[in-house]
């Protein structure tokens, strides 16, 4: 049984497909995979149930959607929502790719708080917030007329935006901001969502609110810089794009993937509507100005839209062959360097040295191809292996071509730490640590037989190539990352925290120690076997028998003993790792989930059997609207077993579809006994799509 999507050409009108009206057969014996099932038919379907007793819809499936305030829309597609709102629970498929941080086909929730006194429009038109967030009437005393931030709050948070930010969007440099902020010339979006980035580093008492968290500190300025999306879309332009980009990170600081995934997508073809991925050279009539804002615009997203491909296991956006784009040189990063160099004259009278960012720029291009063939089809082919050898080492070859300065060490930490460049600083070396890490963990557990005696010499901290076994490069990757956290909490705290996109690197480290704790385990297990195993060396035989037994002893003394401090070493280093992603987690409340995944394969759970919602009911956040409108459609039976908390049985649909009894046109998708994900919803009570069974 195959499902077939119906096209019927381009020139000719879309049609939905009628049901099949003569009897099919239905052969048991056929290969059905639920996976491919669920894939094909239910990711615009979610599963939406109430948090309480009551039931939030009473007319059978329903499609989430927002309507305008005013009120249009048919009546008969509104329901009537109770006065106090409440809090819906939308379950979904969301298919992670093999280096997301749980791969695998995997149930989604998100809680979502609806009801028609959930802050006004005007104010808040989209908030995600925790339990506290930002209660109507609260942000009038943080914009001006021109529906900026407070002139006071603007310098203020754009001065935390160079500290801590700037080094990552170089085109957005102190000065231009100041200037556009003063002159009334800028962009509102952008301004908005350079306020809500930083404002999560704030101590203003107008901002850091007792009762506020501070990943929601910027809901306010974020939620204002949504005001201005779509009409900021119809202008393509550089600033829109930079916004879009903020605009996506700002949904990790809310716990919200699909926001960072769709915004992430639009600065995409933004830039490419722009051309920004293209090198222009002055022949064309580009300034000089012109084309360095242009190459300063386009590497952060290049930096975003890999590195959330990684996380989440899927292609990249940006198709690496079509980037012609030059890597910014240190002439390009100047302007973003003086500003920081002349406000610390006074205390550090020595030039800061080179931006990291150049470095970062060309590293991430190089991971490009790389994540691209460990999402795409995995085909054991001479072919892919190949490729992948040459991706993986080229990664390792750019890494290693930095020039002393840009080395890991504390030194340089410190040295960037002054010119409030640490955060990328550290981008470049915990990336390919975590990309290192990633290849152990993804190999297949081994079925070793070995011994273990003693402990396995490792390179120094920080090294990419070390000329040791393969075991010793994981192993250096990994405590390189660790090395990295701790000395960070040291010299500067704020270096990772402005950085989320890391979380995985610290994710996955743990995962490598829980995976070496595990194959030791095994290991132990297995030699403890053998050595209760007969010999048939004769020579083991004629050994006086008085000191066999003693010989033995020693070494499995020796060994028990290094297992044991091996397992309390790597205990602490997951602590270690855990306490770093808690620590994200007060800046950026996405990195939660991530931090509820490490705790679970702390406990012994394998990966690909973490339970992504048993994690996500742990957390407090929910997605508030406060228009939110349900499209009724009449209940079938199905529908009313399923409120009714029945599920029908999947005999009587197989026995339907023998003897040709079954009714599409009756039968209801939701009451199957798993979620379904990619039947087209209907909109306005008309059918966009035709699904047939072939």
């Amino acid at each position: 049984m195959r499902g077939v999507i119906q096209d019927p050409g381009p020139s000719a009108p879309y049609q939905p497909q009628p049901p099949p009206s003569g009897p099919l057969t239905f052969d048991p014996n056929d290969p059905f995979d639920p996976t491919q099932f669920i894939l094909a038919l239910s990711s615009q379907v979610p599963t939406v149930e109430a948090t309480d007793a009551s039931p939030v819809y009473a007319h059978g499936p329903q499609s989430l959607r927002a309507m305008p305030s005013s009120g249009s829309g048919r009546a008969g597609d509104r329901l009537e929502l109770d006065a106090a709102p409440r809090t819906v629970r939308i379950t979904w498929w969301r298919p992670h790719g093999p280096t997301a941080i749980v791969p695998g086909l995997k149930r989604v929730t998100i809680k979502v708080r609806v009801g028609p006194n959930v802050d006004a429009p005007s104010q808040e038109p989209l908030r995600l917030a925790g339990q506290g967030g930002t209660p109507k009437g609260r942000t009038e005393d943080l914009f001006d007329d021109r529906g900026l931030p407070r002139s006071d709050i603007l310098v203020h948070l754009i001065d935390l935006f160079a500290q801590h930010f700037e080094c990552q969007y170089p085109a957005l440099d102190r000065h231009s901001l100041l200037r556009s902020a003063q002159e009334g010339s800028g962009s509102v979006f952008l301004l908005s969502c350079v306020a809500g980035m930083a404002a999560r580093f704030s101590t203003h008492t107008a901002i850091a609110k007792p009762d506020l968290r501070p990943h929601e500190y910027g809901n306010a300025f974020a939620n204002r810089a949504k005001t201005h999306l779509a009409s900021s879309l119809a202008v393509p332009s550089r600033e829109t794009v930079s916004a879009l980009t903020l605009l996506a990170v700002l949904g990790l600081s809310n716990d919200s993937e699909s926001e960072m995934w769709m915004y992430t997508g639009m600065a995409v073809r933004m830039a490419l509507d722009l051309g920004l991925h293209l090198d222009a050279s002055e022949a064309q009539g580009i300034t000089p100005d012109e084309r360095r804002l242009n190459i300063l615009t386009f590497w952060p997203i290049v930096l975003l839209d890999f590195s959330l491909s990684f996380g989440t296991g899927r292609r990249t956006t940006l198709s690496v062959d079509d980037i012609t784009q030059v890597i910014p040189t240190q002439d390009d990063m100047r302007p973003a360097l003086a500003f920081h160099e002349a406000s610390d004259q006074q205390q550090q009278p020595t030039s800061h040295g080179r931006s990291p960012f150049p470095y970062a720029a060309r590293q991430m291009l190089a991971y490009g191809q790389l994540i691209n063939l460990l999402n795409g089809p995995a085909e054991d082919t001479p072919e892919r292996t190949e490729a992948l050898r040459k991706a993986r080492s080229l990664v390792i070859d750019v890494y290693n071509q930095l020039p002393p300065d840009m080395l890991w060490s504390a030194t340089n930490l410190q040295i960037h730490r002054q010119a409030h460049q640490s955060p990328i600083f550290l981008h470049l070396h915990l990336w390919m640590h975590a990309m290192i890490s990633y290849d152990f963990v993804s190999r297949p557990q081994p079925n070793t037989r070995r011994r273990l005696s003693g402990p396995i010499s490792a390179p120094p901290s920080g090294s990419a190539t070390p000329t040791h076994t393969a075991s010793d490069v994981w192993r250096n990757s990994v405590r390189t990352i660790g090395d990295i956290l701790v000395l960070s909490d040291v010299i500067d705290p704020f270096a990772y925290l402005a950085l989320p996109y890391v979380n995985q690197a610290f994710y996955v480290a743990g995962c490598c120690y829980m995976k070496e704790l595990e194959q030791y385990a095994t290991a132990s297990t297995v030699a403890d076997h053998v050595t209760t195993e007969p010999t048939a060396s004769m020579s083991l035989q004629r050994q006086d028998a008085a000191t066999r037994p003693t010989a033995e002893d020693a070494s499995k003394k020796q060994a028990d003993l290094f297992r044991s401090l091996l397992t309390s070493a790597a205990r602490s280093s997951i602590s270690t790792l855990q306490q770093g992603l808690a620590r994200m987690t007060t800046y950026w409340s996405g990195i939660s989930w991530i931090a509820g995944a490490l705790d679970q394969r702390a406990a012994g759970i394998p990966t690909n059997d973490i339970d992504l919602v048993a994690v996500q009911e742990q957390l407090a956040p929910y997605i508030s609207q406060p228009e939110t409108v349900f499209a009724a459609s009449p209940a079938t039976p199905a529908t009313q077993q399923r409120l009714a908390g029945q599920t029908p049985r999947v005999e009587t649909v197989q026995q339907g579809l023998t003897d040709g009894s079954f009714d599409f046109a009756d039968f209801d998708f939701f009451s199957l006994p798993f979620d379904l994900v990619g039947l087209d919803t209907a909109t306005d009570g008309q059918s966009t799509g035709g699904f047939q069974m072939a």
